[in-house]
């Protein structure tokens, strides 16, 4: 059987533990290798490979903390990646550096 990958976040004030909804499109949990950075008070899940089919994907789920719900962003522009770098300027932008296209070629591009 598949044990799939999950996201559990802390919460230091109460010390309590909790187990996040999985993505919309995932069920069986996070895209192998994903990137992940904190934008505001959300946190945007992009990439990474379907853990069922290995494809190497460009989509971008957020997660609004204030809301508790997942919702779907525009896919990575450039096409697929993998092994990429990513940041956020804390407030809406996301910055993706290098990676890896399809046929494992590595980006040089920002």
């Amino acid at each position: 059987m598949f044990r799939c990958t999950r996201l559990i976040v802390f919460e230091p004030e109460t010390g309590s533990w909790s187990e996040m909804p999985c993505l919309p499109e995932f069920e069986n949990g996070l895209s192998l290798f994903c990137g992940m950075v904190a934008v505001g008070s959300d946190l945007v899940v992009m990439g990474g490979y379907d853990p069922r089919t290995w494809d190497c994907l460009n989509s971008v789920f957020i997660f609004d903390f204030l809301s508790s719900k997942w919702r779907r962003g525009a896919d990575m522009p450039g096409g697929p990646r993998s092994f990429f770098g990513c940041a956020s300027d804390g407030d809406r932008t996301v910055f993706v550096a290098g990676g890896h296209d399809l046929e494992k070629n590595a980006f040089k591009s920002v």
